[in-house]
């Protein structure tokens, strides 16, 4: 953990409102991801129930309003990180902050935020441009026509440099939660990040939600491709 000293009290308040939104934005995301790996998930029970579940949401009414909120707060979560990161490191360098020893020094999660914060960027830019804005098959359940989502999936995830890929930046994703699950609280002022039990509950979040994206490529290189 790093401690800030001789901050003015404006840029301080600043500070921690950064920090505050970081945190804000980092728990909605951490919302969306749980509800997206267990939605994502029905690629194990078959195309018809993985096509309605796709469906549903794109026919959704708030789903316009929802990516939104997703947008806004992916791009004020990855640049306000950015930003608090290169002003502890440009205040270290001129001696404004000390690092702190034993337990309360940061961890690897910690110290590599900004560079697995930047192969995540990478890595949603490539989902979206491969599976929502990839190509659009069709399919017809009892009648009613709508997108193959699982078609597409499915072979997207029959190359094995994709399936290396994702699974690769499903890792970077799980370090980050384990380090970004117990930040939250601390931002919120609710609880040290060094914490043992945050820690172990950043540790589990992050194991299942990065093990059950990681589990679905896999699953569909193995099972599923022609």
């Amino acid at each position: 953990m790093t401690m800030i000293v001789d901050r003015p009290a404006g840029a301080w308040r600043s500070f921690i409102l950064k920090k505050f939104l970081v945190g804000a934005t980092g728990a909605f995301l951490c919302f969306f991801l749980l509800i997206h790996v267990i939605g994502s998930s029905l690629i194990l029970v078959g195309p018809e129930a993985f096509n309605h579940y796709s469906h549903a949401l794109a026919q959704a009414k708030l789903t316009i309003l929802i990516e939104l909120a997703l947008l806004v707060s992916f791009l004020l979560h990855a640049g306000l990180a950015g930003y608090l990161a290169g002003t502890n490191r440009r205040r270290r360098e001129r001696g404004y902050a000390v690092q702190a020893d034993g337990a309360k020094q940061a961890g690897v999660a910690s110290r590599t935020m900004i560079w697995h914060g930047s192969l995540l960027f990478a890595f949603v830019v490539f989902h979206l441009v491969t599976l929502k804005w990839g190509p659009h098959y069709t399919v017809t359940y009892g009648g009613e026509v709508m997108r193959d989502l699982y078609r597409l999936a499915v072979e997207s995830f029959s190359r094995l440099w994709v399936v290396v890929f994702y699974c690769a930046s499903v890792a970077a994703l799980g370090v980050h939660l384990s380090h970004g699950v117990p930040s939250f609280f601390q931002s919120l002022g609710l609880a040290s990040a060094s914490h043992p039990l945050l820690r172990r509950l950043g540790l589990a979040y992050a194991v299942f939600i990065s093990g059950g994206f990681m589990l679905l490529p896999v699953y569909a290189y193995l099972f599923l491709r022609g």
